[in-house]
């Protein structure tokens, strides 16, 4: 899996959407997916639009995620997932959650807030809603280095479910 640094814009393509379909995303070899400078995960997961944000303090990705943006969705008016450092990135049913050691952690989300995260980030297509563009912009995996205990309700990568490879890099 590539670090954010490693992907050249000029390597990324974009299938145009057909009719009603938005334009979709990819790397020669794959799907558009990345890995994230490691960062801080201030709120945790909100249940309700089960995203949340991660502060990225790097200026280089800063500058090299918003020259993204520019290539991937050049219609306007464009809503940023990119705000202030704080990247807002959506999870689903395949989200996985993993303890800094790499073992599997089933309530993950729960454990998000105010922790010390390094994500795998894809970005499949973009999309257009309440008159606005957007790129979507999930999280595929999540390491959590350091966080807040677990709450009684778990939230996150069923139990038993089959994992896949991890392609988490480990922080150097």
């Amino acid at each position: 899996m590539p670090k954010w640094n490693e992907v050249r814009l000029e390597d990324v393509e974009i299938d145009p959407g057909k009719g009603r379909t938005r334009p979709r995303f990819h790397l020669p070899d794959g799907p558009l997916k990345f890995q994230l400078p490691r960062g801080v995960c201030t709120w945790g997961v909100s249940p309700e639009y089960k995203t949340f944000q991660v502060s990225i303090q790097d200026e280089a990705f800063v500058k090299w995620y918003e020259s993204l943006e520019k290539k991937l969705c050049s219609d306007s008016p464009f809503h940023s997932n990119l705000k202030d450092g704080s990247l807002r990135l959506k999870v689903d049913e395949g989200t996985l959650f993993f303890k800094s050691d790499g073992s599997l952690l089933v309530d993950g989300p729960d454990r998000m807030k105010g922790a010390d995260v390094s994500c795998i980030m894809e970005i499949p297509s973009s999309w257009f809603f309440q008159e606005k563009y957007g790129l979507t912009c999930r999280a595929a995996q999540v390491r959590i280095w350091s966080g807040a205990a677990p709450s009684a309700e778990p939230f996150g990568s069923p139990v038993g479910s089959p994992v896949p490879r991890r392609l988490l890099l480990d922080d150097e």
